[in-house]
């Protein structure tokens, strides 16, 4: 399933720039999509959640553009979007680590 552009994002520093997307009209869900690039790397990272849901299903950065604020910055970028989005529950090592570094942000819990 392709992606349709919706907006350009914010630069994020020198490096990085962000790309807001919907999954295409049809679709059985329009995820919300944001997608992190690199002028020479090309796309680095993501962030993917359900408008209705509000709770991020999947956040990526790959490995050499870690640890330099691109994941957090990808969380607000998407969290202007859409102010109600909620971190998941169920996350990987990785995920945990960042989560705790913002210990005020909402995660979901479920009804």
């Amino acid at each position: 399933m392709g992606l349709l552009l919706m907006d350009k994002g914010p630069q994020f520093s020198d490096e990085y720039t962000f790309q807001h997307d919907l999954a295409p009209e049809g679709s059985s869900v329009r995820d919300h999509y944001v997608g992190a690039f690199h002028p020479t790397d090309g796309q680095i990272g993501h962030i993917q959640w359900k408008p209705n849901a509000g709770v991020i299903e999947m956040i990526q950065v790959n490995e050499k553009h870690r640890r330099k604020g691109v994941a957090t910055a990808m969380y607000n970028y998407a969290k202007s979007l859409d102010p109600n989005i909620k971190m998941s529950r169920v996350r990987t090592p990785a995920g945990d680590a960042w989560r705790q570094s913002m210990p005020d942000e909402p995660v979901y819990r479920g009804d």
